[in-house]
């Protein structure tokens, strides 16, 4: 009988433990810039990929899963940023945003490279190719 109480001790113990485990917060690939907030500035080596966005907006919520895919896939050459419109208006209007979703990417002494409307995985991935290289 003493041997079932602690199996089931130790069983309740690794299945809190593991509990905990999968509410720890994972590393986030994209950075959410809220209002006063400051953009990451662009390095020799990373680029900075921003996505001017809405909560409200059809075709931002259609392009969030290809940028997220991208932030991962492309961790090791960008930083990537997400900024909603209406919660940083002053960043909105230093990158001349008119229309969302809009991306822009920044690469230390070069012009930005921009694109407006959503795009799909494998599009996002050709204009990115274009931009980082």
């Amino acid at each position: 009988m003493k041997k079932l109480i602690i199996t089931f001790f130790v069983a309740v113990l690794a299945a809190v433990s593991v509990s905990a485990m999968a509410e720890e917060p994972e590393k986030k690939d994209v950075i959410e810039i809220k209002a006063g907030q400051t953009l990451p500035e662009p390095t020799a080596s990373k680029a900075v990929v921003i996505d001017f966005n809405a909560s409200w907006c059809m075709p931002c919520r259609m392009f969030k899963p290809a940028f997220d895919r991208a932030a991962k896939d492309y961790s090791s050459k960008a930083v990537f940023v997400s900024v909603n419109i209406d919660e940083n208006e002053e960043l909105a209007k230093a990158y001349s945003v008119r229309s969302i979703p809009y991306v822009v990417v920044l690469r230390k002494g070069e012009e930005p490279v921009t694109h407006l409307g959503a795009m799909s995985y494998d599009d996002f991935r050709a204009f990115l190719n274009d931009a980082l290289n």
